[in-house]
């Protein structure tokens, strides 16, 4: 039986690092693999530098409650219905998953894999969660 050193990561410390570093989404739901948190990085810098710009009844209260992929795409979800500058932010992170391998985040293509849609580079063509909880990575057999 394998023991977790404190070398060893858990496969979502990703995720809680993610919420700590941003207070916007420090309670969010996320829901997708490592190879788009740099999207999810850049996406949350950019609301929160936005966000004090935009009018106050949209700042209070305002909070990412989810980030996911959903039929290959990433979704967020937001507390408030999204300014048009915040929607702009929302959008392009949306379009830079729809081309970054959801497992690594190398460019990928949008695809059916066995009828789910998803975004895989070509090493992660036929890469599923059962394969692991190592982000995809794969080891010499």
């Amino acid at each position: 039986m394998m023991t977790r050193t404190s070398e060893q990561s858990r496969p979502d410390d990703w995720k809680t690092a993610l919420r700590a570093r941003f207070s916007i989404a420090k309670s969010a739901g996320i829901q997708c693999f490592r190879g788009w948190h740099p999207i999810l990085v850049r996406m949350l810098e950019r609301l929160e530098a936005a966000i004090p710009h935009q009018p106050a009844a949209f700042r209070r209260g305002l909070k990412v409650k989810g980030m996911r992929e959903k039929f290959g795409l990433l979704s967020v979800y937001l507390s408030k219905v999204p300014t048009p500058e915040v929607q702009a932010i929302l959008d392009e992170a949306d379009a830079a998953a729809m081309v970054a391998c959801e497992v690594c985040g190398a460019p990928g293509r949008m695809a059916d894999r066995h009828g789910w849609m998803s975004v895989k580079c070509d090493a992660h063509e036929n890469w599923c969660v059962a394969d692991g909880f190592d982000d995809g990575l794969r080891r010499p057999t």
